[in-house]
């Protein structure tokens, strides 16, 4: 915006200087007089007219940074507390889900590729068979007139598939390379379309080509693949298949982050500005969709069932869950003092740029638009902060901070000396006692045995005394 301001104050400062020419133009004689009295200016004044000119450049040249290093935001207002109440973002607890990758899903997506490199039958004498793939031209008729959807030239139909009605795959088995067929087939009362809905017709068919999906073994591996056996390429796709289930759980649970702060989130009041912005960016893809399908936006209501005040309110509906959304992200942003332009934006930038196969996140801008894109780049990075902020729950484990992982280290490594120390007390204290009951024994033992000592109570005493 506030470039836009600048642009427009630049034209209207040319506009001012043209007119400015054309004034002096019309004033020969005061700039004679004007001449005479600059040739008479002092070297000091001239000195000081150029420091005035160095100091205007200096406010340009920072203003001018000033403006390039403004960051973008993705409201109008400035004080998004005003119109939001942000829930809770810190702390949350956040199940992570697991990734796992089964044989089935590998065989499917080696199949896949199996399939993706079909080979071509040189026999020329074979003949389809239940299987395989056939590669035909055929021209469908009704009353020796082509039918819309009826012809196709170099489709692969697997025999056998049913992706044709009744009769038409089995009228194709036995056939061979370069031949034409005229199959006589009905389609089915309950067919879609009603002009062809149990109407008799005729499929011409010439046979192009006899197409085999290839065995797996170490020698297609190594042909069709970087692995050179069937052993390190079922390795390698399970890798890959790993990585974009990973993949496919960390997006779920960015959508699971954003959409728990959302939900926790109140609108006081929205924008109108911001809600005018999205909802005329809404109208706009509406009517380019309209021009697409061959209508207006009149046209297209009419073929939704819907009018113009429930067009309306839909639009406002959608504005104001954009502009949610936006404010949201925008709060979290300024609370913790983040930016567009800081580390974590721009490496969300980066990634955003690559998982889209664009060449720069510039490139994306001009290709979806500023404001779809940086609401992608702000729920990214801001998701990825809750994340960070949260205790995520892992195949039923809960991820705890590292400080408070130490503290409970720490908290069971006394336990255990505390135990140890009470042990050795309860050791040592036996010891003591089974001592003393042994001298005890032995000096009752001595008492008894000396006849002239005094009774055996003061002889304990004694002994007890001593000890």
């Amino acid at each position: 915006m506030r470039k836009k301001i600048c642009i427009a104050l630049l034209a209207l400062c040319v506009a001012v200087g043209a007119g400015a020419c054309s004034s002096d133009e019309s004033n020969a004689a005061k700039e004679e007089n004007t001449k005479t009295e600059a040739a008479d200016k002092t070297e000091d004044e001239a000195d000081t007219d150029k420091e005035n000119e160095d100091e205007t450049q200096d406010s340009s040249e920072e203003e001018k940074q000033e403006e390039e290093s403004s960051a973008y935001r993705m409201v109008s207002v400035d004080d998004v507390t005003k119109y939001v109440s942000v829930g809770e973002y810190k702390g949350l607890s956040l199940e992570k889900g697991v990734a796992s990758v089964t044989d089935e899903m590998i065989d499917s997506q080696i199949q896949s590729e199996l399939e993706s490199h079909l080979e071509t039958d040189k026999d020329e004498d074979a003949e389809v068979q239940s299987g395989d793939i056939a590669n035909i031209n055929y021209v469908g008729t009704k009353d020796g007139e082509a039918f819309e959807g009826g012809t196709a030239e170099g489709f692969d139909l697997t025999i056998g598939s049913g992706r044709f009605i009744d009769g038409f795959e089995d009228g194709i088995i036995g056939m061979k390379k370069g031949e034409t067929k005229d199959l006589n087939l009905t389609f089915p009362e309950e067919y879609p379309s009603e002009d062809l809905a149990g109407q008799e017709v005729v499929f011409q068919v010439t046979l192009n080509a006899i197409k085999h999906v290839p065995e797996l073994s170490d020698e297609w591996v190594e042909e069709n693949t970087d692995y050179k056996t069937v052993e390190e390429y079922r390795e390698g796709v399970t890798d890959e298949l790993m990585a974009n289930e990973e993949a496919a759980r960390d997006n779920t649970l960015l959508n699971t982050a954003f959409s728990t702060v959302l939900d926790g989130s109140e609108v006081m009041e929205y924008p109108e500005e911001d809600i005018n912005l999205v909802m005329n960016e809404f109208k706009a893809q509406i009517e380019l969709m309209a021009e697409q399908a061959g209508t207006d936006l009149e046209g297209f209501l009419e073929g939704q069932s819907m009018s113009e005040e429930e067009f309306e309110e839909q639009c406002r509906q959608y504005a104001e869950y954009r502009v949610k959304q936006a404010l949201v992200i925008q709060a979290i942003m300024d609370a913790e003092g983040m930016t567009f332009e800081d580390k974590a934006a721009e490496a969300a930038k980066l990634q955003m740029a690559q998982e889209l196969g664009a060449t720069n996140f510039d490139q994306l801008v001009s290709v979806y638009g500023e404001y779809a894109v940086y609401s992608s780049l702000g729920a990214r990075v801001v998701s990825q902060f809750v994340i960070d902020n949260a205790q995520i729950q892992d195949e039923g484990a809960i991820e705890e901070p590292e400080d408070v992982g130490e503290e409970l280290t720490d908290t069971a490594e006394e336990a255990k000396s505390a135990d140890q120390d009470e042990t050795g007390s309860e050791d040592e204290a036996a010891d003591q006692d089974e001592t003393e009951n042994e001298e005890d024994t032995a000096d009752q033992d001595k008492a008894e045995s000396e006849e002239d000592t005094a009774d055996q109570d003061k002889a304990g005493n004694e002994d007890g005394t001593a000890d």
